[in-house]
């Protein structure tokens, strides 16, 4: 299986930094973690409708099987558990 989170993040974003450890630890488990700066790549957040920071994109062998936003215990868990045998 093939486990992918896009996450669409900005440098002054201070729930997007709440996530990073997370973010790497999935990173470490083999989880491809593509980061979109919003400010620098403001047509690709358009294009995937981007609202609100941050917002992750989690791809499952190729489609889509969750968009979140904000950062809330449950979201911290979907991130720390993504990509795990279920």
């Amino acid at each position: 299986m093939v486990y992918e989170i896009t996450e669409f993040t900005a440098p002054w974003c201070n729930a997007c930094k709440k996530l990073e450890p997370f973010l790497a630890v999935a990173k470490k488990r083999g989880v491809t973690i593509t980061k979109i700066d919003v400010d620098e790549r403001p047509e690709v957040a358009q294009q995937c409708n981007v609202s609100s920071l941050p917002t992750l994109i989690f791809m499952k062998n190729g489609d889509r099987v969750r968009v979140t936003t904000g950062v809330t215990a449950e979201i911290v868990q979907l991130v720390s558990s993504f990509g795990l045998p279920e």
